[in-house]
């Protein structure tokens, strides 16, 4: 499959509770992505059934799952067949397969396969309810990590998403697993939260998250807690990054008019070195460490400006001629 390639993923979908294989999240991502391009009609088949419903056909060539394990590729499949898909609403109770059959026709070395007609508004519409994420990071995640990574990217815009420890336990399929807070989070939600935020750093995934706040109810057992989730994805992200900048410059440029309060245009200089140099951040670090200096030193900060020059220079800092 093509690197990078987006898809838009129903939430109703993101939030059923199956702990799915790496295979059956493959072939599940497949179908999402077949059904979004359905302008592109060149595999799409309706199977009419005797009642007048449409089916919706997909036709899966082996390459693009993985060539070299159609044994695998079978029992995802099978999995699949016999998972149910259940949706429940003021209106309606529906309780539908993730797919109808399944077929491998090995000559041509394609996969057949049937989809509810019932289960088609759920992957097929792009209105409200979907969210887009990157398909070539789900396919690196476990299933965990895939999981929690599909629910936070419905809540990326806001940057905030909520949930009770106990839904995500179930929506994770693990409430029968752990019997302490501290093994759920340690083992699933902190490992979850690094192996997301590893690709991001990477540039493989779209997102990164961090727990900021999960304090149990007064009263309550060891599960009984809201999770609270900080989200930023890339745009997010150079949003912050940007005024990270400006903070850390704004802080460099100040301390600097105390170190060098007989000759402020050098620390004009280094301020505007490091800013282009991206040191602010390393820079600012140093100048708290020596703050802390002065302040156990009981020294002005004008005393270190022959150290701050120097220790400029160890950062690429050259000291311009002056005539």
């Amino acid at each position: 499959m093509e690197k990078g390639l987006s898809i838009i993923q129903p939430n109703a979908i993101t939030q059923a509770r199956y702990r799915f294989s790496e295979y059956e999240m493959k072939i599940l991502i497949y179908f999402i992505k077949n059904i979004q391009n359905l302008i592109n009609r060149e595999n799409i088949v309706f199977q009419e059934n005797l009642f007048g419903e449409k089916n919706h056909i997909i036709w899966i060539n082996v390459h693009e799952i993985d060539a070299d394990n159609p044994k695998r590729i079978k029992q995802a499949l099978r999995d699949l067949r016999h998972r149910d898909f259940e949706i429940e609403t003021d209106d309606f109770w529906l309780n539908v397969g993730f797919i109808n059959f399944a077929k491998w026709e090995k000559k041509a070395n394609k996969w057949k396969v049937e989809i509810s007609h019932e289960l088609m508004p759920y992957m097929a519409s792009i209105a409200h309810g979907y969210t887009e994420y990157q398909l070539n990071a789900v396919l690196r995640l476990n299933s965990h990590s895939q999981r929690l990574y599909m629910m936070l990217s419905q809540f990326s815009d806001t940057g905030v998403f909520r949930i009770s420890c106990e839904k995500l336990r179930f929506e994770l399929g693990l409430e029968e697993k752990y019997d302490r807070y501290c093994d759920f989070k340690n083992r699933v939600i902190k490992s979850s939260i690094k192996e997301i935020n590893t690709l991001f750093e990477s540039g493989q995934c779209d997102l990164k998250a961090d727990l900021i706040n999960d304090k149990k109810t007064r009263g309550g057992d060891d599960f009984d807690r809201i999770l609270e989730f900080r989200i930023i994805g890339n745009k997010r992200k150079k949003v912050i990054d940007h005024d990270l900048k400006n903070q850390y410059y704004t802080y460099i440029v100040n301390v600097f008019r105390s170190v060098f309060k007989e000759n402020p245009k050098i620390g004009n200089e280094i301020a505007n070195f490091m800013a282009t140099s991206n040191q602010l951040k390393r820079c600012a670090n140093r100048l708290t460490d020596l703050e802390e200096q002065a302040e156990r030193e009981n020294q002005p900060l004008s005393a270190y400006a022959a150290l701050v020059v120097h220790i400029a220079k160890d950062y690429g800092f050259k000291t311009k001629r002056r005539n």
